[in-house]
């Protein structure tokens, strides 16, 4: 089993947290989401970018599946005071 991490903001109320289907029965109401990134080809590079809302691209490989997984680490994981997305 992988441990879910949720994390709170404690001015706003907000938590973020890498959704998948396991976290969806412990969520009353309604849910909005908002993307951490997308994964994307670059037809011309012939490699998958992982890109932030802010069009900077954090991660990128031959593989898809390593982006994907790369995603699913970094997202999944503590904040700690150094680093804020």
């Amino acid at each position: 089993m992988t441990t879910k991490i949720i994390n709170f903001n404690l001015e706003t109320g907000d938590a973020r947290y890498l959704y998948d289907d396991a976290v969806a029965p412990l969520v009353e109401g309604r849910i909005k989401t908002t993307r951490a990134s997308n994964i994307t080809f670059n037809e011309s590079m012939q490699e998958w970018k992982v890109i932030l809302p802010c069009g900077e691209v954090v991660f990128s490989s031959k593989s898809n599946s390593e982006c994907y997984a790369w995603e699913k680490a970094h997202f999944n994981e503590p904040p700690s005071m150094a680093t804020a997305i």
